[in-house]
């Protein structure tokens, strides 16, 4: 609920947003969940668990990762 009222008061769509966030369950499940692309910032040696590991994200384990890669789409 919490993503969908972001982005109702951003007034912005789903599908152009990107949410980061080291939860699987808050911030991967939950983005994805609201139609938003996922990236998960691991910040310690992480597996998915198998109860989210058929949900597509960028996983990143610095920030600047992220970055490049959103230089790279430019």
């Amino acid at each position: 609920m919490i993503f969908n009222l972001a982005l109702k008061m951003a007034d912005l769509e789903n599908t152009n947003v990107w949410y980061a966030g080291d939860s699987q369950v808050c911030d991967v499940a939950g983005a994805n969940n609201a139609g938003i692309f996922p990236v998960w910032y691991i910040s310690v040696y992480e597996e998915m668990d198998q109860e989210y590991a058929h949900i597509k994200c960028l996983e990143i384990h610095h920030w600047a990762e992220l970055i490049e890669v959103l230089r790279q789409m430019v």
